[in-house]
């Protein structure tokens, strides 16, 4: 009795499945509404989980970047924190002497103002790549930091 009762219930389940799907297959079209919930979630991935990354050291942090040039606004993601930041486009420097583009003979704006004694920030020029540049002058000075903004907020003017 058990076994038929199951049986009973097993064919009834199958054939209101197969029904069901019937009239699915005869009522639903492709519509455009369908494909929005795809096209927002392609919105919503992560630009670094699209792109080959590279990694960059910068202030002694590894971060991600997607792109052949870093300049100003790049996006670049912290390993560390995974924050996104945008670079600033200024640079920091200890150095008792002010930067100016004549003495270093590097592409950067005549425009170092004293934070504190013997440090000095100013920005570089447009369109410069920012990783070449942020490699010239630690070649050149002991202590350079790169501004980089997380959240609309420029990390060294904190």
């Amino acid at each position: 009795m058990k076994l038929s009762s199951i049986a009973a219930f097993t064919s009834i389940a199958l054939l209101t499945a197969c029904d069901s799907t019937n009239n699915k297959e005869s009522t639903n079209k492709t519509s455009p509404t369908s494909i929005q919930p795809l096209e927002k979630e392609i919105k919503n991935i992560n630009p670094f989980e699209l792109k080959k990354t590279r990694l960059l050291t910068i202030n002694n942090q590894k971060f991600e970047f997607n792109g052949k040039k870093l300049t100003t606004s790049s996006k670049i993601r912290s390993i560390r924190t995974s924050q996104i930041g945008s670079i600033s486009g200024s640079f920091i420097i200890l150095s008792k002497e002010r930067p100016t583009p004549a003495v270093l003979g590097l592409p950067i704006n005549d425009d170092a103002s004293l934070v504190s004694p013997n440090t000095w920030r100013f920005t570089a020029n447009r369109g410069t790549d920012f990783l070449a540049l942020y490699k010239q002058l630690k070649s050149k000075y002991k202590k350079v930091e790169m501004s980089i903004k997380y959240g609309g907020i420029d990390r060294e003017e904190q």
